[in-house]
């Protein structure tokens, strides 16, 4: 493909030779006389005829004179200087027609050339995007490596209990600052399939709480359940329920929710497995929205 310098050069050269055209001097003739014309004078003599519907149409005839020397000579000039303009004219399109196809090459050339860039940016952007997904999984893993991870280490819940405590145990590599918790207690066969944290449950921490690794951090509510509603947990006519969650800052100052869920399961004395229990055993139950460990801006507050 031309470079555009030479396709500069090539339509340079062909104005200055349309100029050239132009340029030629042309001398037009001038014949003596009144009647001039490319054949010489012509006199022309007229017959008068008479007017009227019988009468005889008129003639007119025309005698040529024969041409001088300075007339033939002005009409090879002419007829040269005609040839010459027309040769021109010819080269000229031709020069044009060239520089069209050129310029339609060219043009052809460079839509391909744009054509195959914007795919290879598209492929690009592409690879860019799942580079940086790749780069987010990276540091999202090794940003969990270092996170507090709260595991529920003991329940203290039983029927004599004025107190329920649940306790949560950091087993992650960094402390946590504990600035928000909630312990909810509920009766019934089964939870809604996403949790309800009642406000009056919710409490804050006013004083900052700092759990390093390997310690826990006790969550306490005072028993609302009367005999009645343990003896109905127990006889399995019920269901007792326990959920919560656990709100600190990371070593990123960021703010996390830690969620928890267990249910009580009555326990059958193996010596009179038909009489009604009086013991049980905390397991973890429940929907799996109840459970999880997430940034507090993921965790959906509508519940």
């Amino acid at each position: 493909m031309l470079s555009r310098y030479w396709i500069l050069c090539l339509f340079v050269v062909v104005l200055l030779t349309s100029i050239s055209a132009d340029a030629v001097p042309q001398k037009a003739a001038e014949p003596h006389g009144q009647n001039t014309g490319g054949q010489g004078d012509k006199r022309c003599l007229v017959v008068e005829a008479q007017v009227g519907t019988d009468a005889a149409p008129m003639v007119v005839k025309t005698i040529s004179q024969p041409k001088s020397d300075t007339e033939l000579t002005q009409e090879r000039i002419d007829q040269q200087h005609r040839e010459h303009s027309d040769d021109l004219l010819v080269k000229f399109n031709g020069v044009l027609a060239v520089f069209t196809v050129i310029l339609a090459i060219s043009t052809i050339s460079l839509w391909l050339e744009t054509r195959l860039l914007r795919k290879l940016a598209d492929q690009q952007a592409k690879d860019m995007k799942q580079s940086l997904a790749l780069t987010k999984q990276s540091v999202d893993a090794a940003v969990a490596l270092e996170l507090p991870l709260f595991v529920v280490e003991s329940t203290t819940i039983e029927p004599n209990d004025k107190t329920h405590t649940i306790s949560l145990g950091n087993h992650g590599r960094t402390p946590a600052i504990i600035t928000e918790t909630c312990f909810v207690t509920k009766l019934d066969h089964a939870l809604a399939p996403n949790p309800r944290y009642p406000m009056h449950d919710v409490e804050e921490i006013e004083v900052s709480r700092i759990v390093e690794n390997g310690h826990e951090f006790p969550i306490s509510r005072s028993s609302t359940l009367s005999e009645e509603n343990w003896n109905s947990v127990l006889k399995g006519e019920t269901i007792l329920w326990v959920y919560g969650y656990l709100d600190y800052l990371d070593f990123l100052k960021m703010k996390r929710r830690t969620g928890f869920c267990f249910a009580y399961m009555p326990r059958p004395d193996k010596l009179y497995p038909s009489m009604p229990s009086r013991k049980g055993e905390w397991v973890q139950q429940g929907p799996s929205a109840y459970t999880y460990d997430r940034l507090l801006t993921e965790v959906d507050h509508s519940w």
